[in-house]
């Protein structure tokens, strides 16, 4: 029989536990489609690097997920490829706390 503890426990986590992928980084030749760190990112023909708002200058590549490479997760793209870019060229890496 649960105690009432256990029925709660049971129902915070219930409410709580939301699914996700556990990735492992492996240092490896990465083709451009690839789930990538750093590197060469994918970019379509025709489509500029990203730059700086402010600066000009080249955006540091930081991430690529290609979604076609992971099983699904609801709220989440099957397919496509997200980038992720930050300002390097300063030490709070384009962060604006203002």
């Amino acid at each position: 029989m649960d105690t009432i503890i256990e029925r709660a426990v049971k129902i915070l986590k219930d409410k709580t536990t939301i699914k996700f992928l556990d990735l492992e980084a492996r240092k490896q030749a990465t083709g451009p489609y690839d789930s990538k760190f750093t590197g060469t990112p994918y970019l379509p023909p025709g489509f500029e690097y990203p730059k700086g708002e402010t600066s000009g200058n080249p955006l540091f590549f930081l991430a690529q997920i290609n979604f076609g490479e992971f099983p699904h997760l609801d709220g989440f793209p099957q397919k496509g490829i997200l980038q992720f870019y930050i300002n390097a060229n300063n030490d709070l890496f384009g962060c604006d706390f203002d």
